[in-house]
């Protein structure tokens, strides 16, 4: 973590790269968030950090520095990119000298097309199918509590034998920052980034509210029943429980961090 590099400022939108829905590019929001990091003397910076200032924010956070943390979140190959530069092996923590680098350019070309991601069937991962596969892996390994640390692990680095699917709802819970804070703060409000299981069983049974689908009524009129895929991820990878001696092949998921990650 942490090459040396000239400290970088909050860049505008349009510099190193496609701006998405947050109007910033992997050379703007390493910036906004490398100078950040500089002067709160944060170092490195997790993805539950970056969750935080992105749905939780301090008071007196820059409005730039939640955007930033927000477009890592929703490009984590960007934040992959950046946080393996210098030292391969994706533990999810970026130094300063990371941001450094990518807000002098070094992370232009990596943002690419952030599709939203799929189930192997071919489905488009929606909250609730996505819930059921974090519940059930979860169940499945005996996880009670994750956060944005673990999901980015599933995402980007996971365990031999995990599923492609938990893999892609893991990487959906990242991109919809707002899907993961409607599911960790339905028993206790607050946004500490903490989820237990349960959360995600009672998504995936479509008791919260999905914040990303556009409009309820398209969802009932044009959407597929998405309860119904949901108790079908869940059966499957129960079922890929059963066969497997009930662990599935040692799979194991990442554990929640217990690192103090205020910033």
């Amino acid at each position: 973590m942490g090459g040396d590099g000239a400290l970088g400022g909050i860049g505008g939108a349009g510099v190193g790269g496609a701006a998405d829905s947050t109007g910033m590019t992997p050379q703007s929001a390493a910036g906004a968030l490398s100078s950040y990091m500089s002067q709160n003397g944060v170092d490195p910076i997790t993805p539950n950090q970056l969750y935080q200032l992105s749905q939780n924010p301090p008071a007196g956070t820059p409005p730039d520095v939640s955007k930033a943390a927000q477009f890592m979140l929703q490009n984590p190959d960007v934040f992959k990119a950046i946080e393996t530069h210098d030292v391969a092996g994706a533990d999810g923590k970026a130094g300063i000298g990371d941001m450094q680098w990518a807000a002098q350019g070094g992370a232009d070309g990596t943002q690419g097309a952030q599709a939203q991601p799929t189930m192997s069937d071919g489905s488009p991962v929606t909250m609730q199918s996505a819930a059921g596969a974090i519940a059930a892996y979860g169940q499945q390994n005996g996880v009670g509590t994750t956060d944005p640390n673990s999901l980015y692990q599933l995402a980007m680095n996971p365990p031999t034998g995990t599923p492609p699917d938990v893999q892609s709802a893991a990487k959906f819970m990242l991109q919809n920052p707002s899907a993961y804070q409607a599911i960790e703060t339905a028993d206790v409000k607050g946004a500490d980034g903490l989820s237990a299981m349960a959360n995600f069983q009672k998504a995936a049974q479509g008791g919260i509210a999905d914040p990303t689908a556009r409009t309820a009524t398209a969802g009932a009129s044009s959407s597929p029943d998405t309860s119904k895929v949901a108790s079908q991820m869940m059966m499957r990878m129960m079922l890929m429980s059963s066969g497997m001696g009930g662990n599935g092949l040692g799979m194991q998921m990442p554990k929640p961090s217990t690192d103090d990650d205020d910033v």
